[in-house]
């Protein structure tokens, strides 16, 4: 059946709530928070945009302009500070700094570098007052297409090194660069998959005695060491996996997640999903429960039990805000 619009309105709310307390964040960041795919998030920040809100001193607007441009969330209303305003002789002075820095940031920060710096070129070049933003613009694309090609070879070549590392069980360590620092790291590796993010690889971390993946794009300084000790690793556990048959207003899910098709035509699609992640499940098939065909009865419980659930937590919620 289809979500029940109580249900919708209380996780929009949530998400609202969490964007005005964390602003700035990417739509992928808080799908990773919510437990939702990115195309859903997409889609209730639409619906945002559309039914506004009822807080209290915190009625909020969309930015826009930063959410179609840049990708990133922030709310915008009565209590929150406008962007700042530029001059165009200030953007250049920043896009020139922007330039001193480049040499020194990862592949992804470059990424975000073109962004603004075209943004500051648009700035700087404002009026016809300085052609210099343009120019350094170029400058940077150019510096960063070199880069890029260099990161190919770079991941290229540590791919090859590790297909070696696990055909002669070989140890290995690299610096593995996360969101805020890198961290050391000393594992076994295992195998290696490609990605349409990239190259993966499986391993097995003899410190924490866990499987870990890591992407290898993110790794520097790997060093091949020496065959490694003879430890019990034990296999990591397959999930369990999960048969639907949908309609084809769901085909997305066979796009956005890691997926086993079994069969479709025109009007239906048969799939099976790994199930890593029982809430995210849940929530997945609440959010795609108009499409459902044919779904395992024991999920089509849990689903109900789960929809029954948030509506007795949003009635909470609307008792507690009526009696503030």
């Amino acid at each position: 059946m289809p979500e029940e619009a109580p249900v919708q309105v209380a996780r929009i709310l949530a998400i609202a709530s969490w964007i005005m307390d964390n602003p700035g964040q990417s739509v992928r960041q808080i799908a990773q928070h919510f437990g939702r795919s990115s195309r859903q998030v997409r889609r209730d920040l639409e619906y945002m945009g559309q039914i506004g809100d009822s807080m209290i001193d915190r009625s909020y607007g969309l930015d826009w302009d930063l959410y179609e441009t840049e990708g990133v969330v922030v709310l915008r209303g009565s209590q929150t500070p406008s962007l700042p305003k530029l001059t165009p002789a200030e953007a250049a002075a920043l896009l020139v700094a922007l330039r001193a820095l480049a040499p020194y940031l990862s592949e992804s920060e470059h990424e975000v570098l073109l962004s603004a710096a075209a943004k500051l070129a648009s700035r700087a070049g404002h009026e016809g007052e300085d052609t210099r933003g343009g120019r350094e613009v170029i400058h940077l694309e150019q510096e960063s297409s070199n880069s890029s090609e260099l990161q190919e070879e770079m991941n290229a070549q540590r791919v090859i090194n590790l297909r070696y590392a696990i055909d002669e069980k070989r140890e290995v360590t690299f610096e593995y660069l996360g969101v805020d620092d890198s961290y050391t790291r000393y594992v076994y590796p295992r195998g290696l998959k490609h990605l349409s993010t990239g190259w993966i690889l499986d391993a097995w971390d003899p410190i924490r005695e866990t499987h870990r993946s890591y992407r290898v794009d993110r790794m520097n300084n790997l060093v091949i060491g020496e065959k490694h000790a003879r430890v019990s690793i034990p296999s990591e556990p397959a999930p369990s996996m999960l048969t639907l048959t949908i309609s084809s207003n769901a085909r997305w899910i066979c796009e956005d997640f890691e997926s086993t098709l079994i069969s479709e035509d025109a009007q239906a699609i048969t799939c099976s999903l790994p199930i890593w992640n029982e809430k995210w499940i849940l929530a997945l098939l609440c959010d795609i429960s108009a499409d459902i065909i044919e779904c395992p009865s024991e999920w089509m419980q849990r689903v109900s039990d789960y929809a029954q659930s948030a509506m007795e937590i949003w009635e909470e919620v609307k008792m507690i805000r009526s009696e503030a």
